[in-house]
């Protein structure tokens, strides 16, 4: 008989399990210096991506690595680097950036002039079709106009982040989103219930506008586009300086028939341009195909822009290229006509004739129409010696223009049809 006993500790199965031992101490030797390169690894590439930071921006780094989300300490560090790569880049980015900061400076100017004549208005009315342009070009007049530049003379464009600049204080408003922050309901829908109810708060927002004391600080208003239909407003915006953002009617009705779509580009971000209410109620929303309902709104548009010109003490062509780029280059020009109009001279001679200004927009604007730029200089010298100053006396002479730039027979049919075209836009 056989008595079965238990196998030794020294036997087989203590043989497999040192084994295996031995094994899980040979990978824990290899894995320590595999850990070790990946961390060094990883440390290398976070260093290229601080320095490719540092590099691509051209500032100075923040206290946080840029890979780490962090709040927002005070403003941005601006992208734009005045000193630039090289000395002509340098040259070229600083050039842009004093233009960058010359409207703010006349217009910083501008206000201590006017703050010094109690007899001149101190509120000022933007009044324009419903566009982009209105809104924009009047924030922009109201920060010139309350610009306060640093002793030390740091442009905009020089500026840095976490440091304590002059603030500037200002008022600006759009008439109508106060009618609509005021209305228990919707603009459009109190429009549409009630007319006058939505007229009586209009006329409140403007009246309170004008009472409002701002204590020698700028202020601006942007009207609705039917503010001047009641002869209230009217009254009341005649004891400020009223200020007509001349655009385009068609242009104004393509962006404000946008459906609502996200723009694209620099102005990502920004919401489009709704139309006024008036459009709205008569159902032009979101379709710039409906050549019945744009028909109407031009005719209504153009008698509304026939009381701009009626009442604006100052008229800005805002269809300008450069103004249409960025709204400020849009506030410089109202900067100089502001001081125009209010009889400052500049000793320097640095304020410009903005009857002369206007006059060149238009008839740029007039011969670019026409494709006729080339014959640009030779119009300027003919409406100097005739003694044209402004766009519709050229327009009265359009034929003795023609004949002293001694157009080819094709140029000349280009000439007259684009004559036509605008004179028909200033009859709108």
């Amino acid at each position: 008989v056989t008595t079965w006993k238990p196998p030794l500790r020294g036997g087989t199965m203590a043989a497999s399990d040192a084994h295996r031992a031995r094994a899980r101490r040979r990978w824990s030797l290899l894995t320590v210096p595999l850990a070790a390169g990946a961390c060094v690894h990883q440390l290398q590439q976070s260093l290229f991506v601080l320095r490719s930071a540092s590099t691509r921006n051209g500032s100075v780094l923040v206290d946080q690595p840029r890979w780490l989300p962090s709040k927002a300490r005070g403003p941005a560090p601006l992208k734009y680097d005045v000193h630039g790569s090289s000395a002509d880049q340098a040259k070229e980015n600083l050039k842009w950036a004093l233009k960058f900061e010359a409207p703010f400076v006349g217009g910083q100017k501008l206000w201590a002039k006017l703050k010094a004549k109690d007899e001149v208005p101190k509120k000022i009315y933007i009044v324009a079709t419903t566009g982009r342009q209105g809104p924009g070009i009047g924030e922009a007049l109201a920060e010139c106009l309350a610009y306060i530049q640093p002793e030390d003379g740091t442009l905009i464009h020089q500026r840095q982040p976490n440091v304590d600049y002059p603030k500037s204080v200002f008022d600006f408003q759009v008439s109508d989103k106060e009618v609509a922050q005021m209305s228990r309901i919707s603009a459009v829908d109190l429009y549409m219930e009630d007319e006058d109810k939505y007229r009586d708060l209009e006329t409140e927002v403007i009246r309170k506008f004008a009472e409002k004391e701002m204590n020698g600080y700028p202020a601006v208003i942007v009207l609705g586009d039917s503010a001047l239909e009641n002869p209230q407003n009217v009254e009341i915006i005649k004891q400020g300086l009223v200020i007509w953002v001349d655009t385009s009617l068609e242009d104004c009705w393509q962006e404000t028939q946008r459906s609502g779509r996200a723009l694209s580009g620099l102005v990502e971000g920004q919401e489009p341009t709704r139309p006024p209410v008036w459009a709205i109620a008569n159902g032009w929303d979101g379709d710039a195909d409906d050549f019945e309902g744009k028909a109407e709104y031009m005719e209504i548009a153009g008698g509304l822009r026939r009381k701009y010109e009626e009442y604006a003490d100052i008229r800005l062509n805002a269809d300008n290229a450069e103004v249409r780029a960025n709204p400020v280059w849009g506030a410089g020009r109202l900067v100089k006509a502001m001081a125009q109009h209010f009889g400052f001279s500049d000793k320097e001679g640095e304020a410009e004739n903005y009857e002369e200004e206007v006059l060149e927009q238009d008839l740029a604007k007039f011969f670019e129409s026409a494709r006729l730029a080339k014959y640009l200089p030779s119009a300027k010298e003919w409406c100097t010696e005739q003694g044209a100053a402004s766009i519709e006396e050229v327009l009265e002479n359009v034929e003795e223009l023609g004949e002293a730039l001694k157009l080819k027979p094709l140029e000349k049919k280009r000439f007259l049809k684009a004559a036509e075209s605008v004179q028909e836009a200033l009859a709108v």
